[in-house]
């Protein structure tokens, strides 16, 4: 995760990430809080990010605000059909996001 993080975005703009660990697993919200709570940031406040139905239930467990790219494990129907705060088709779309959220 941190490797894809990196290759997509410049520095400064993703805070934490983290992929498999022993700990809960998605769609348990502890990782997501956990993660938040480490970088003093209020849920609410926190994007997550996620290619499939399940990651966007995670972030919706965990009061976060949910971004689904539609590249990755599932398809854009899928996703759409999850509800996710926004979906991205592209890398360009879900960096732009960030970058006029930012300015």
């Amino acid at each position: 995760v941190k490797m894809i993080v990196n290759n997509i975005f410049s520095d400064g703009i993703i805070s934490e990430a983290m992929g498999q660990t022993d700990l809960p697993k998605n769609p348990d919200p502890t990782v997501p809080l956990m993660i938040a709570k480490g970088v003093g940031v209020a849920p609410a406040d926190t994007y997550f990010i996620g290619d499939s139905e399940v990651d966007v239930l995670t972030g919706k467990n965990a009061g976060m605000i949910t971004l689904a790219v539609s590249w990755g494990f599932r398809d854009r129907c899928v996703l759409e059909e999850a509800g996710p705060d926004f979906l991205f088709d592209t890398r360009e779309e879900l960096l732009n996001y960030f970058l006029n959220i930012t300015n």
